[in-house]
């Protein structure tokens, strides 16, 4: 799947012809869908919602009133945006904010900033008004191109993560309606790929992907395209057998290439990282790993108070809904709490103070000696679909265990996951155990909401030695 992240220095080269352009599509207006909201007093404008309710108490804490614009250096702007990057989310939210709170009016530099680390923290809806007011003032300088630019990828990347497909598309049109870089117009295609993609409209991102890499394909490159020509070929059931057997030999010959230069060793594993030599297959019996057979005992006896934990967390509105456009938008919802995320807050040991349950579950995992890279809430809404798709590593591995799982109206399973050419169903208190890195799907074809706790675990194929520090956890 292309990546909706797009590195903002990447779009810089379009930045001495952009703002033209761009600026009235951008600039906000109070009829505008997605409009900042108004200014507080003095001209700063007010904080989203979410973060004056979680944060405004601390952010104001020792404030003596707002200094004039000229009392704040751009110096000191400029550093304390740099401070904030290297902290978590919320501590650089609290840092940024109270910056903010000072200034009679507020700076291009800061609301940008701001929008960045609100998408940091899980929350690219609030991020969108930031990066519009961000716009904003440095049309209103005049001399700020090349922050325009990179602005504008960021809000065109924060509309797709909201599922504003089309607010997306529009800039990132305007922007290839002038004349560009070769390189910025493949930049501005691959983004518009990615937004077609989750659009949904398969055969125009895979032209505007295939016209991007023409002639220079990466590796991720061709993991992206053998995503797309996959989906086309799963969901054009009229496409001529010509056109079909044609894309099917395109496919293969770029899975046959990826092997032959890259660390994969099957075309039905292409995560985006590999490790050689691990044991590989769908489906793992938990009975193979000791360790692993003891967690499973130890998960299934706490579904009951892993069950009404989820129902705190839904009934409090901490559940988030997941970003990535891998699943059918227009079906089910897919939310998650992933308890051990950096973009929450949290107690001494890291993890999330709203799920007191799942963390004293985790760390009692981890004790046992089962590597616990992360674990979260998984919650897929009836008529979900999520999409065929690797996982980000072969050094990990999943366990599934259902907390909520409905049945059919004649007591059938009606939610599954298939990996490679397995597909099994989730039981209500039992365990899969299963590789992501294979290609994958989910159904939920179920009347209610299916839910899981996900404990995400390093291989175990993969030495970890006293004291050692656990691999990265990556993957959805």
């Amino acid at each position: 799947t292309p990546s909706p992240w797009i590195c903002a220095a990447a779009l810089a080269v379009l930045a001495v012809v952009a703002w033209p352009l761009l600026g009235p599509q951008l600039a906000p207006s109070s009829g505008q869908k997605g409009a900042p909201p108004s200014d507080r007093p003095g001209g700063s404008a007010a904080t989203p919602s979410g973060f004056e309710a979680q944060h405004q108490p601390r952010a104001q804490s020792g404030l003596t009133g707002r200094l004039p614009a000229e009392a704040v250096t751009e110096s000191t702007i400029t550093n304390t945006i740099e401070l904030a990057e290297s902290l978590e989310p919320l501590q650089a939210l609290v840092m940024l904010e109270h910056l903010r709170g000072q200034l009679e009016r507020t700076s291009a530099a800061l609301e940008d900033a701001l929008g960045n680390t609100l998408v940091r923290a899980m929350r690219p809806h609030e991020a969108i008004a930031y990066y519009r007011r961000a716009l904003a003032g440095w049309k209103g300088s005049g001399t700020a191109s090349t922050e325009v630019i990179t602005t504008s990828a960021a809000l065109a990347t924060a509309l797709l993560q909201t599922y504003d497909y089309d607010g997306a598309l529009t800039i990132v049109r305007n922007l290839q309606a002038l004349t560009l870089p070769p390189a910025a117009s493949r930049v501005l295609l691959r983004l518009e790929a990615t937004a077609l993609e989750c659009k949904g409209d398969f055969p125009a991102a895979l032209h505007r992907l295939e016209t991007a890499t023409r002639g220079d394909i990466s590796t991720d490159d061709a993991r992206a395209l053998v995503d797309l020509l996959a989906r086309v070929l799963q969901t054009s059931e009229a496409m001529p057998p010509a056109v079909r057997a044609a894309m099917g030999s395109r496919m293969q010959q770029l899975e046959d290439a990826l092997i032959r230069t890259g660390p994969w060793e099957r075309r039905e594993q292409l995560s985006r990282t590999y490790i050689r030599g691990l044991r590989a297959q769908a489906f793992h019996d938990v009975a193979a790993y000791p360790h692993v057979q003891a967690a499973v005992e130890v998960l299934r006896n706490a579904t009951d108070a892993l069950r009404s934990e989820y129902e705190a967390l839904l009934a409090g509105a901490r559940l988030e809904h997941e970003h990535e456009c891998i699943h059918n938008n227009t079906g089910g919802t897919w939310t998650r709490f992933e308890i051990n995320g950096n973009w929450l807050v949290r107690d001494g040991d890291g993890c999330a103070v709203d799920a007191p349950i799942a963390c004293a579950l985790m760390k009692k995992l981890r004790s046992g000696g089962l590597p616990v890279l992360r674990m979260g809430f998984s919650a897929i809404g009836a008529g979900a679909w999520l999409k065929p798709h690797f996982g980000m590593t072969n050094g990990q591995l999943k366990l599934h265990l259902g907390v909520v799982v409905p049945a059919g109206p004649m007591g059938e399973s009606c939610a599954h996951l298939r990996v490679h050419n397995v597909t099994r169903p989730w039981v209500q208190g039992d365990v899969l155990f299963f590789d992501d890195s294979f290609e994958h799907e989910v159904w939920n074809r179920c009347n209610a909401t299916r839910v899981v706790v996900q404990v995400v675990l390093v291989h175990p194929d993969i030495p970890l030695q006293a004291g050692a520090r656990l691999p990265p956890a990556v993957g959805h």
